[in-house]
Parts: structure tokens; C-alpha cells; sequence
């Protein structure tokens, strides 16, 4: 394990896991993802279109961060710490981590502050050291040359200086089976008929496959707020925004648009709309025009929730 991730586990995460009263169990399986992403994270963090594009993905969220860091620490954080199993502690299936109730957005926000407060004493690309990570342990590696469009088209979007950018097509012949390793066979049902699964569980369940095979089946377009609306574990959203544009549909947001061959950027960005006032935020994004381009405007105002 890197040094400062292990002081970062045993000074700062660990305690605090401890103070909440999470399990010993699922301690550990926080502590087993985190260092998978960070260690990734921090080999990556070197290839300056890896990190831009890492950049991107949490930026909606790592902007608007605190305390006051560097913008790459806040990013690193929001990649590794806040997208990952920690979800499960303020989602509605808290129960499985060990927890009576789930915690306060207060609690959240500890964690996600001290985790910047500590790291934000490092050089992220520094970390790593001399020699090659193992591709096996690559996380975030393995995910950029798995989905290659998905790859291509987030690549595009954070390197280009241009609010727009076109591109050339890539196809693949098994885009139909993209999401097939992550259907949930067996759902859990509650009283309103839903699966209940959190933010960063990897499984697609049946109500959302019907609804991205339809917009695949009709090259129409998905519409989430932000990227940790989609989901917070990296290979679940690379895998849907994957199949979205191998089957030519298109993935809208509020501050990016994105396509098999054509991507643009509001500018500047939208903060992520919040669990608490989620709807309210969200109508009020649809209706911010600010920074968009015309197509981008275009298809925003279609929206209907």
C-alpha cells in the first residue's frame, strides 16, 4: 500500500468509520475500494488526459468542496473517497453497514473535509513513485480500455478548449451485451414496487435496463442531472454511458452533452443538485440557459420530469 494512503486509513478514515460505529465488515469493504481507486488514482493522476479526464467527472461536485484546496485534491476526493461504498452510509440501505440510522449530511461532509484537509498537503502525481502499476490492480485503468467510447467521448470533452468538439465514430460488435454483467436478477422489492439499491451499488436493475434499452433501441436521449445522479461507481456510469453511445443514443446532463461522435460543455458549470432539495434544484437547472450552446439549450428545454 502507498504510505500516505495507509497514514490517510490509519489517522484520519478509520476513526472516523469508528466514531459512526460502522461494522468491522464493512470497514473493511470501504477500506478495499478506497485503496483500489486512490492507488489507480495516484498512478493515473501522471498522464495529463487520464487526470483531465478525472477532472471532468468530478467536477460538478469538487468544485464547490470545502475547506479550500487545490482543485486536483478536491477531484482526487470526490473520485476516491466520496464516490465509493461510503455512499451506503446516508443512502437507504445504511442497514447493511452496520448503522441504526443512516448519518446526517453533516457527518457526510466530515468526512469528505478532513479527507481534503489531509491530502491537500501532497502533490497528487507525486505519490505514486517509480515503476508500473499491475494492470490488474489498475482500476481506473482497466475502465478506460474497456470503454473505449465512452473513453473517447469524456476525453474529447475535457481536452478540447472548445465548448464543442466532433470526432470519428467507433463501433462495437457485442454493444448489446455491455450491461449485461451488471443486471440485477433478483430484486429486492419494497412497498412502492422499486428495487432499493445506493448510489454506488454496481447492479442495473430491471426498471433502468428496460428504460436505457429503449433509448438505445430508439437512439433517443437519457437525461440525469449530473454525473453522480447516474452513479458513483466509475464502471457502472462508464458501462451506461458505454452502451448509451454504442448504440447511437445520447447522454444529457445539465452541464454536458454527449454523443457517439459530437460533445459539448456549459460554461461554467452547474453545481451537482443536492439529495435535499433534489427536484427543485433540478427544474431550476433545466431552466438556467446560461453557458449552453444552442443544441445543448435545445434539448435541455425538451426535458420533461
Amino acid at each position: 500500500m502507498i504510505t500516505v494512503i495507509s497514514d490517510y486509513f490509519e489517522s484520519v478514515l478509520t476513526p472516523q468509520l469508528r466514531k459512526l460505529q460502522v461494522s468491522e465488515e464493512f470497514q473493511s469493504n470501504i477500506r478495499s475500494v478506497v485503496e483500489k481507486q486512490m492507488t489507480s488514482a495516484i498512478y493515473n493522476w501522471q498522464y495529463d488526459d487520464v487526470r483531465r479526464i478525472f477532472m471532468l467527472l468530478t467536477a460538478e461536485e469538487a468544485h464547490f468542496y470545502y475547506p479550500a484546496a487545490p482543485e486536483e485534491v478536491k477531484a482526487f476526493v470526490v473520485l476516491t473517497i466520496r464516490n465509493s461504498p461510503i455512499e451506503s452510509l446516508q443512502s437507504d440501505v445504511y442497514r447493511i453497514t452496520g448503522l441504526s440510522q443512516k448519518i446526517s449530511e453533516r457527518q457526510l461532509k466530515e468526512i469528505t473535509s478532513e479527507a481534503i484537509q489531509f491530502f491537500k498537503n501532497y502533490q497528487i502525481e507525486e505519490l505514486y513513485g517509480d515503476g508500473e502499476l499491475p494492470a490488474r490492480d489498475d482500476y481506473y485503468g482497466q475502465l478506460l480500455d474497456k470503454y473505449i467510447i465512452a473513453t473517447r467521448a469524456l476525453d474529447q470533452l475535457a481536452s478540447s478548449d472548445e465548448q464543442e468538439c466532433s470526432f470519428s465514430s467507433y463501433s462495437r460488435a457485442d454493444a448489446d451485451d455491455i450491461l449485461h454483467p451488471f443486471l440485477l436478477q433478483e430484486e429486492s422489492i419494497y412497498h412502492d414496487g422499486h428495487a432499493v439499491v445506493d448510489g454506488y451499488d454496481q447492479t442495473v436493475d430491471q426498471t433502468l435496463f428496460k428504460q436505457l434499452d429503449g433509448i438505445a433501441r430508439d437512439k433517443a436521449v437519457f437525461f440525469a442531472d449530473c454525473f453522480k445522479m447516474i452513479s458513483r461507481n466509475a464502471e457502472k456510469l462508464f458501462a451506461i454511458l458505454e452502451y448509451l453511445l454504442a448504440h447511437d443514443a445520447t447522454l444529457l446532463t445539465s452541464n454536458y452533452l454527449l454523443m457517439h461522435t459530437y460533445v459539448e460543455k456549459r460554461v461554467p458549470i452547474l453545481k451537482a443538485a443536492s439529495s435535499r432539495n433534489t427536484s427543485a434544484e433540478i427544474q431550476m437547472h433545466l431552466g438556467d440557459d446560461t453557458g449552453l450552446l444552442p443544441l445543448h439549450k435545445k434539448m435541455l428545454s425538451n426535458v420533461r420530469l
